[in-house]
């Protein structure tokens, strides 16, 4: 395996391609899993993201998507790309 196909991450090796499921967690706003799935599309991945369940006061909804990734760069690049969005709390 060449050294493109590696990669740590927490100190496990991981072995690429390999796939990413991801958790958005994000204020409740107008156009948030549109701007998502903009990122995503910019990035070239063409990926399902799909609604999750809202926090108990309604003020938080969680978004969902899998990825296959082919290096850890995407991966970082997609979890960046990702939190930089206005109203985006955490990316799982």
């Amino acid at each position: 395996m060449s050294e493109e196909e590696k990669g740590k991450m927490c100190g496990v090796e991981i072995e690429f391609p390999v796939l990413c499921h991801v958790k958005v967690i994000t204020e409740k706003r107008e156009g948030m899993q549109t701007a998502i799935e903009n990122i995503l599309n910019k990035l070239e991945l063409s990926v399902k993201v799909v609604l999750g369940n809202s926090s108990a006061t309604g003020k938080y909804l969680t978004y969902n998507f899998s990825f296959m990734a082919d290096s850890k760069e995407i991966m970082n690049q997609v979890d960046t790309e990702i939190r930089d969005i206005d109203g985006v709390k955490m990316v799982m």
